[in-house]
């Protein structure tokens, strides 16, 4: 498979074989770690408001992303992401100590739902300062004509480890909920090996700042100076306004899709890995090698809004969907679409950053994902409650084909900029 339409230059080859192992280990990781709302739903018995309460928990303190940023501008890279491997592996490796009964076949069981959400939204605490890093990472050493193909490539190395530990992670679960306790401390130790991996990354010279540049030593400064940001560069103010018109309607119905399978539809953890656990990560891989060299192509905000009117036919097929192999069918077109967001929305913003400024854009965009965690979930939930899941379903698409337009609108005021970036 062709890495990139642009030959990678040394530093990059250097980096991609690096990078090629640390994703791995974090697609393993991801392939367990994404089944957790419905091991909390199925597994432990835990009530529906669970979900979305997940989400809330565990993204809304993405906020601190700034403070992140401040704090891992002071230290060398490869010791940043030494603590972010323990930040996140302790957590899930105390989810041995979570206590299960089975109470029935397919997996059902109940437990102590309470302290694996505690545990799980632990470890989720250090994942905005990851992001963050990594993003820094892929500006300081990637070219930004070839990011797009290298991240999707990079995307189909995790995905493809996913579907391993998904599917056998379905299995052994549905044989007995107690294997929660051994799949999810695996999961902590194969993410802080996936750290360690990036830890022995070296960045291009002037790729990492000490102090950073502007604005006082504490970490109030490092808020102002996102809001700064965000003021004075429209552009990025823009392309935040479209991924948060996106983020909000998405915010509001994932969380919903799991109890929809799992309460609704009645799934097992067979029909759900299939879809979630295969199907999905499938047809992302599939997708995600041409729609990366279609980022390095038509640009990033382009490729935004193209995404985004593509995910807006998933939210509304949603309310047909009626059997196990209708939503097997619906995850794989899913998976088609968030092959092209998963993508612009690791590189996007970098393309708008100023050289030395990636850490910088990457955490202000990461952290107004925390301010959106904290509202739309919830809200997504009562939607469901008062009216129908159907009708929220309805509602993200409408919000998802706003976002799409307001990124096409931009696209068109700034592709010069872009270009010369």
């Amino acid at each position: 498979m062709r890495l990139s339409t642009a030959p990678l230059n040394r530093l990059e080859r250097y980096t991609w074989r690096r990078h090629r192992p640390a994703q791995v280990f974090n697609g393993l990781e991801d392939g367990i770690l994404g089944l957790a709302s419905f091991v909390a739903l199925r597994s432990l018995g835990a009530p529906a408001w669970i979900a979305p309460l997940m989400v809330v928990l565990a993204q809304a303190p993405w906020i601190l992303s700034p403070m992140w940023e401040q704090a891992i501008s002071r230290m060398p890279p490869h010791r940043a992401f030494r603590w972010f491997g323990v930040g996140l592996g302790l957590p899930l490796v105390a989810m041995a100590l979570v206590g299960v009964t089975p109470t029935g076949d397919e997996g059902h069981g109940s437990g102590d739902y309470v302290l694996f959400l505690a545990l799980y939204v632990l470890a989720h605490l250090v994942i905005g300062g990851s992001i963050a890093q990594r993003g820094a990472m892929i500006r300081t050493n990637y070219r930004n004509e070839v990011r797009g193909s290298v991240f999707g490539l990079l995307q189909v190395l995790g995905q493809s480890a996913s579907i391993a530990t998904a599917k056998l992670s379905g299995a052994l679960l549905n044989a007995d909920p107690r294997f929660l306790r051994v799949l999810f401390p695996l999961a902590g130790v194969l993410g802080f090996l996936g750290q360690l991996r990036l830890s022995t990354i070296r960045w291009k010279r002037g790729g990492r700042t000490g102090r950073p540049r502007e604005g006082g030593p504490g970490f109030r400064e490092a808020w102002k100076r996102s809001a700064r940001l965000l003021r004075d560069d429209r552009d990025f103010m823009v392309y935040q306004v479209a991924w948060s018109l996106y983020g909000m309607g998405f915010l509001m119905s994932t969380p919903m899709i799991v109890v929809f399978g799992e309460s609704r539809l009645g799934l097992s953890y067979n029909d759900w890995t299939w879809a979630q656990g295969v199907a999905f990560p499938l047809a992302s891989i599939l997708a995600v090698a041409p729609v990366g060299r279609l980022v390095d192509r038509l640009g990033p905000v382009r490729m935004t809004a193209l995404a985004f009117f593509l995910l807006v036919g998933f939210f509304a097929a949603l309310p047909l969907v009626r059997t196990a192999p209708q939503v097997i069918a619906a995850f794989a077109f899913w998976g088609v679409a968030m092959a092209g967001v998963g993508i612009v929305w690791n590189v996007g913003p970098l393309a708008f950053a100023p050289e030395g400024r990636g850490r910088h854009y990457a955490a202000a965009h990461v952290a107004i994902v925390g301010v959106r965690s904290l509202l739309a979930p919830l809200l997504g939930y009562l939607v469901a409650e008062l009216l129908s899941i159907e009708v929220l379903f309805l509602v993200t698409a409408a919000l998802v084909l706003a976002g799409g337009v307001v990124a096409w609108r931009l696209h068109a005021r700034c592709a010069d900029r872009l270009r010369a970036m």
